[in-house]
């Protein structure tokens, strides 16, 4: 979980059932692609189906239709591994070898 967080509106401005859009400080290098966002509804949390979902390199934002908690999901962008970059190296080197070997 990148975070999790509950509103509660008091006073006026705000009619439930209309659209409010939501932006949280979720972290860089995150796949926008495997993030989810979660709806508790007092009682369970559910998956949300944030359409709009954007994700900046720090900032998750979708809209919503109504206050409560929420929470954003992901995983991490995959680092390459070190065979990877290590093996256009060795071969780089085993064609420098070939080449200089009569």
């Amino acid at each position: 979980m990148l975070g999790a967080w509950e509103f509660a509106i008091s006073g006026g401005g705000y009619v439930p059932g209309e659209p409010a859009y939501l932006s949280f400080d979720v972290g860089g290098g995150l796949d926008r692609d495997g993030m989810q966002v979660w709806h508790y509804d007092g009682v369970a949390w559910n998956e949300y189906d944030a359409r709009d979902l954007t994700y900046n390199g720090q900032y998750a934002s979708f809209t919503v239709d109504g206050f409560s908690g929420y929470a954003v999901t992901g995983n991490p962008v995959p680092e390459p591994s070190l065979l990877g970059l290590l093996l256009p190296l060795g071969v780089a080197l085993l064609r420098r070898r070939r080449r200089r070997d009569p």
